[in-house]
């Protein structure tokens, strides 16, 4: 027993020797963490000091800027403009940089402000103001308090010169309020507690204080703050130097903000103070907490062990030394020293085996400590683990490239301090994610933030998908875990495919949609009074792009898109609204000489890969409200007057008129009654002959379509031939004509003789279309008589085109005689017509009706008979409408005669029978008495053709 006493004892004293350093090391952790939280206050008083300064060197920065691109506005340039005062209080509202704007002459005359929150405060006598004229350049004045509403703020002031003489105009001058101060400082506090800060300039007077503790404005700093300052913190006495006030213990950060030079005044230094007091009780909290797991910890150790030796070595001991002081003579209970050495092997053995399963369970920890450690770092997204108040437990190394914050930096801060941590590296937002994490609560969600890597003009913009995971366990204190994966390149390939959306791609304007989001937009402001939407539309675009090829064409648009941006003002707006449409914004009134003159400006010569092109466009205009409140009508209306436009080919732009309407409604009708007309056969033939006069027979019929609507009554050809060319019916039209036609043939034969002939016209449309002339072509085939029977007229202007000019050679090289229809009126010449496949020359009744009374067109018609004589061609005069013409034709050798003086167009079976004798003309001249005494002239009515 006293050998188990004195073995209990020795036990006990290395239990306490094996214990002894962890009690040393764990106090001293208490120790660096106390000391830890002192730096930590220390750091984020020196961070928030450099935010300050960061804030008020931004808002300089952007202040200047803003007032350089202001000064450069016409109506800055021009104050004495009404839209000075609009300008600058649209700027206000939309860049709220300035609580007020102002432009005073050089002499301190204030010529127009405006105000967010007052009167512009304003003296010309300032130091700022005279070294802004002085100098030519931004000046800013010292921090003062505005007399009127005690509101901190600052003066800045920016010459404005002219562009091309760089005379003084004026002073842009603008006051800055700094009214940020309280609101960064008002936030700051709520994550660190009772902050006190204030403001002095070179004087070292207080300008600026905020805090209970705070000294006053206008006091001189006090000895023992300049005394307390250090840039970085001491350790004194085991504890950081601070500044005792009102009992409260402070930490103190300054930072100084120096401008001053010429253009500047600004000269201030801001200090910041922290309340140690949190430190203090954070230190001592955690010196508590470890102190009583260290003892409760020691305990159970000590308990443990103390089991552990009395079960595995002592009570064994015991009960060898009782074998061995047994006298009992029962020898077989007696313990042997052989079965005593196995025993204590077995002892020996067990502990080898007990160490070496605690070393291979210990490295298999550290195996798998190290394996996830290096998946966390290597992995391409980061990972972030908060707790319930979102503070940050643990931090892979991925985040801090993300955010450029280092984990030491960080750890067990709240989320919004990674924001201000970046300092100027990174601007991170993470406003809506806070948002998130209050509005969601303990609900899974994804989100993307924004940041700004660099301090240029034009920063890097980065983008970070968030996962947020809630975590629900008891043994752990991580409540969030975020997932943060780079979705920059995604950002921005969802970036230019919303740009694309919304502009055109080739001229790189903004496209249909885009511009009647805009005009949607300024319908809404209640800025906007009136504006003018201006659609251009390109003539001959179409012909340009067959003819030189899409590339030009291309090549086209992009120089008068960038042509038209280049003459826009600031608050003009132009977009690509179809393919050769372009819609202008013009707000403002009365502008009609504007829109006139960038029409013009806009459609002159342009050179395009070293070639000249004249690009004419017709545009409408529609004006809101007048002619409509709302996007899609006002660009209806704009249409139907481009398309007036368009239609009388005017030169200048056409306005909306409100009978455009009817003018749009009476087309519909008509192409509908049309459609209607060709589906229900209300189409039919009259029939006007060509006679000989000199042989006393008819030569031939030419066959005229007319329209009987069953919804319009009668329409004359001159009404529906040009909607019918434009809806692209003409085609269906022309080739019913030539079908009816030959279906009369028959008929026509039986009242005007066998040798007679049926003329029916060719529009050029017709002719560019090879699947007629392949038809007629194959009826020639087929039917080789009909080609003494059938005449095809064809216009001049078909002349002009080779597709054209080659289908007439297959034709007539058929079979077909071809007929050159209202000579005189087109585009062709005398060589023109010496080289054409044509047979019959038709004189236009033009010439007819004016030969009496000019002798150069008499003598012109003489001219143009012995041509076609000359050149073995028949010669037809149309619009014969009185004797006295007849007879004067007869002499100047024109046999072949047609109009109202023979007779009007008529149906088949209204024509008589003496026209079935063909050898004589008295009675054809007695049906012409009743019109010879009238000078009746022959309209569309008597010659109507289907041309293009």
């Amino acid at each position: 027993m006293q050998l188990n006493s004195k073995v209990s004892k020795k036990i006990l004293l290395a239990l306490l020797v094996c214990v002894l350093p962890g009690v040393i090391l764990s106090f001293n952790n208490v120790w660096r963490t106390y000391q830890s939280h002192l730096q930590s206050l220390n750091g984020d008083a020196n961070f928030f000091a450099d935010q300050l300064i960061v804030q008020q060197t931004a808002k300089i920065q952007q202040a200047k800027y803003f007032l350089t691109e202001l000064s450069q506005f016409p109506e800055i340039q021009n104050p004495h403009y009404s839209g000075c005062k609009v300008l600058l209080e649209r700027q206000l509202h939309l860049i709220p940089i300035f609580t007020s704007i102002g432009v005073p002459t050089p002499t301190g005359e204030l010529i127009c402000s405006a105000s967010l929150d007052g009167d512009l405060n304003f003296s010309a006598n300032k130091p700022y103001f005279e070294n802004a004229i002085r100098y030519r350049n931004l000046t800013i004045s010292n921090l003062a308090r505005d007399g009127i509403d005690h509101e901190l703020h600052i003066h800045m002031a920016y010459p404005i010169e002219d562009k091309k003489s760089n005379d003084l105009l004026g002073v842009a001058v603008g006051t800055m309020s700094f009214s940020w101060w309280q609101e960064s400082l008002a936030e700051f506090e709520k994550t660190n507690g009772q902050v006190l800060a204030f403001i002095t300039d070179e004087s070292n007077k207080v300008v600026a204080s905020y805090g209970e503790f705070a000294p006053s404005e206008g006091d001189e700093l006090p000895k023992q703050y300049q005394a307390s300052y250090k840039q970085d913190y001491d350790l004194l006495d085991g504890a950081l130097q601070s500044v005792d006030i009102s009992d409260k213990h402070y930490i103190f950060a300054q930072r100084n903000l120096i401008r001053a030079n010429e253009n500047s005044e600004l000269s201030l230094t801001f200090w910041v103070a922290l309340p140690s007091e949190k430190g203090y009780q954070a230190a001592l909290h955690d010196l508590v907490s470890d102190i009583t797991l260290i003892l409760i910890g020691l305990m159970v150790s000590c308990f443990l062990l103390w089991m552990f030796a009395r079960f595995i070595i002592m009570n064994p001991m015991a009960s060898l030394l009782a074998e061995f002081s047994n006298k009992s003579s029962d020898k077989g209970k007696q313990l042997s020293i052989h079965q005593l050495d196995d025993s204590i092997r077995q002892i020996l053995k067990q502990q080898k085996n007990t160490a070496k399963h605690l070393s291979v369970t210990e490295q298999q920890l550290i195996l798998a400590y190290q394996k996830q450690d290096l998946i966390l770092n290597s992995a391409s997204v980061g990972i972030i683990e908060f707790d319930q108040d979102i503070q940050i437990l643990s931090y892979s190394q991925r985040c801090q490239e993300f955010f450029q914050v280092t984990e030491e930096q960080i750890q067990h801060s709240h989320l919004s301090a990674l924001a201000m941590y970046a300092g100027s590296r990174q601007c991170n937002e993470f406003d809506p994610l806070l948002e998130r994490f209050e509005s969601h609560g303990d609900k899974d969600f994804i989100l993307v933030t924004k940041s700004l890597r660099g301090r240029q003009q034009e920063p890097e913009e980065l983008y970070f998908k968030w996962h947020l995971t809630r975590v629900e366990s008891e043994a752990s204190q991580t409540k969030w875990v975020a997932v943060i994966e780079d979705a920059t390149e995604q950002e921005n390939v969802k970036r230019s495919l919303s740009e694309r959306a919304s502009h055109d791609w080739l001229t790189k304007l903004p496209n249909r949609y885009s511009a009647m989001g805009s005009i949607e937009d300024s319908i809404k402001s209640p800025y906007v009074d009136q504006f003018y939407l201006v659609l251009f539309d390109l003539n001959g675009f179409k012909l340009i792009n067959d003819t030189f090829g899409h590339d030009v064409g291309d090549a086209l648009l992009i120089g008068l898109s960038e042509r038209m941006n280049s003459l826009l003002e600031p608050n003009e707006r132009l977009a690509r609204f179809g393919g050769d449409e372009f819609l202008l914004f013009i707000p403002g009134q009365q502008l009609l000489s504007r829109i006139n003159f960038l029409h013009k400006e806009i459609f002159a010569s342009i050179r395009i890969q070293n070639r000249d092109f004249h690009c004419a466009a017709s545009a409408g205009i529609a004006v809101y409200p007048k002619d409509g409140t709302d996007t899609m009508t006002l660009i209806k209306r704009a249409d139907l007057a481009m398309y007036e436009a368009k239609h009388k080919q005017s030169i200048d732009c056409v306005c909306y008129r409100p009978e455009m309407e009817n003018q749009g409604v009476e087309r519909y009708e008509m192409e509908s009654a049309l459609r209607y007309a060709y589906d229900h056969d209300e189409f039919s033939l009259n029939y006007q002959p060509v006679v000989n006069p000199g042989q006393k027979r008819i030569m031939s019929v030419e066959a005229l379509i007319r329209w009987q609507s069953a919804s319009k009554g009668w329409v004359g050809p001159d009404k529906f031939i040009t909607v019918a060319e434009e809806m692209g019916l003409i085609n269906q039209i022309g080739l019913w004509v030539i079908k009816q036609a030959l279906s009369d043939l028959e008929e026509v034969k039986r009242i005007f003789g066998e040798e007679v002939c049926i003329n029916v016209n060719l529009s050029p449309h017709q002719l560019k279309n090879s699947a007629l002339t392949n038809e007629l072509v194959a009826l020639a085939e087929q039917k080789p008589s009909l080609m003494n029977n059938l005449i095809l007229e064809v216009t001049e202007n078909v002349l002009i085109n080779d597709a054209s000019v080659d289908r007439i050679y297959r034709l007539r090289k058929a079979g077909y005689r071809i007929a050159l229809d209202d000579f005189g009126t087109g585009f062709s010449s005398l060589s023109h017509i010496a080289r054409m496949p044509i047979d019959i020359l038709k004189i236009d009744q033009s010439f007819i009706a004016r030969f009496d009374d000019s002798e150069r067109d008499r003598l012109l018609l003489k001219n143009i008979v012995a041509m076609a004589k000359d050149l073995d061609l028949h010669i037809v005069a149309e619009g014969i409408e009185s004797e006295h013409q007849a007879n004067q034709l007869a002499d100047m050798g024109c046999p072949n005669m047609q109009g109202y003086f023979f007779s009007k167009p008529k149906a088949l079976n209204d024509f008589e029978a003496n026209f079935a004798l063909g050898y004589s003309l008295e009675s054809i001249e007695q049906g012409a008495s009743t019109v010879q005494s009238k000078k009746v002239t022959q309209t569309i009515e008597g010659e109507a053709e289907v041309v293009d």
